[in-house]
C-alpha cells in the first residue's frame, strides 16, 4: 500500500502494462495523478465496467499518453464505457491497438471507431480480429475521409473483409 501512495508523483514511469486486473480504487486514484505515463497496455485480462470507470480520470488528466493497447482481453458488455474512456483522453493519443478481444456485441467496433475519431492526431490504428461489418466499415470510411485526420497506418488483419467492406 505504501508504494501506491507515491505512484501518482512518479515522473519517470512511461509504460504501464496490465497482465492481471487490479481492483483497487486507491491504485487508480494515484494513477490519475501521474502525468508521465505515455503508453498503457492491457493483455489477457477481463476489463470490467468498474475498472474502466476508474480509468477515466487517468485518461482525462494525462496529456502525455500517446498509446493505448488492448490485447486478448474480455471486455464483453463494456464497450460503451471503453468508448467513453477513449473519448475522454486528452488530445495526445497517437496510437490505438485493439486485437483479439472477446467482444460479440453488434456495433461495438463502431463505438470504438467513433470515439477514436475525436483524436485528429491519431497516426496508427490497429484493429485486428474484430467482427467488422458494414456499420464498422462505414465508420472507418468516415474516419479516413475526415480532413483533419493524421492517420498514417491502418491495420485490419484477420477481419475477413468482404467486397462490400472494401
Amino acid at each position: 500500500m505504501v508504494g501506491i501512495l507515491y505512484f501518482g508523483q512518479n515522473t519517470k514511469l512511461q509504460d504501464l502494462k496490465f497482465y492481471t486486473a487490479i481492483d483497487n480504487e486507491s491504485f487508480y486514484k494515484e494513477m490519475s495523478c501521474n502525468k508521465s505515463i505515455q503508453e498503457i497496455q492491457f493483455c489477457h485480462i477481463s476489463l470490467d465496467g468498474k475498472t474502466l470507470q476508474m480509468l477515466i480520470p487517468f485518461l482525462k488528466n494525462n496529456c502525455t499518453l500517446v498509446e493505448i493497447a488492448i490485447y486478448d482481453c474480455n471486455i464483453e458488455g463494456c464497450i460503451p464505457r471503453l468508448s467513453i474512456a477513449i473519448e475522454g483522453c486528452k488530445k495526445s493519443l497517437k496510437c490505438f491497438s485493439f486485437a483479439d478481444n472477446a467482444i460479440r456485441e453488434d456495433g461495438s467496433a463502431v463505438k470504438i471507431i467513433t470515439a477514436l475519431s475525436m483524436h485528429p492526431q491519431l497516426e496508427d490504428l490497429y484493429l485486428h480480429s474484430m467482427s467488422i461489418g458494414r456499420n464498422e466499415y462505414t465508420a472507418l470510411s468516415t474516419l479516413l475521409r475526415c480532413s483533419i485526420t493524421h492517420l498514417k497506418k491502418l491495420s485490419l488483419n484477420n477481419n475477413n473483409i468482404d467486397d462490400e467492406g472494401v
